[in-house]
């Protein structure tokens, strides 16, 4: 059973994306919510996740949202990001490690697999991240 943590609709701008990613890690450790993820490591998804929401999705227009959403079932944190946007259709490439195909740019599908489970509804405006969690703080 899926309980809900946490909600919250924030415009897609650049001077709105840190101060949530603040709140979302405030939340887990004032209600001493442990991850598999350090704090950075934390940090890290939920920016990339955000990120690409305003910026792939939502196009940085501020007449958009994201909704996000904080939920806890059987072993795992569900945060789930949702956009505006008009979705994508995501591949499942394999993961790389070869430097050359990590561009400056488009590294972000790469880091979040790289540190939790990733689901993308149907239309691909949404993404679910799947974050194991653990008894106590790391």
């Amino acid at each position: 059973m899926r309980i809900i943590l946490y909600e919250e609709c924030v415009a897609s701008s650049h001077p709105s994306r840190p101060p949530l990613i603040r709140r979302l890690l405030k939340f887990f450790r004032d209600h001493q919510l442990y991850t598999e993820l350090d704090r950075y490591e934390l940090e890290l998804v939920l920016d990339e996740a955000i990120t690409n929401a305003m910026e792939h999705g939502n196009r940085w227009d501020e007449r958009k949202s994201i909704y996000v959403s904080l939920s806890e079932e059987n072993d795992f944190y569900l945060i789930e990001i949702r956009d505006d946007g008009l979705g994508f259709t995501h591949r499942p490439d394999p993961l790389t490690k070869d430097p050359k195909k990590l561009e400056t740019r488009g590294r972000g599908i790469h880091i979040l697999q790289s540190f939790c489970r990733v689901q993308w509804n149907a239309l691909g405006n949404e993404i679910t991240l799947f974050i194991k969690k653990e008894q106590t703080c790391r």
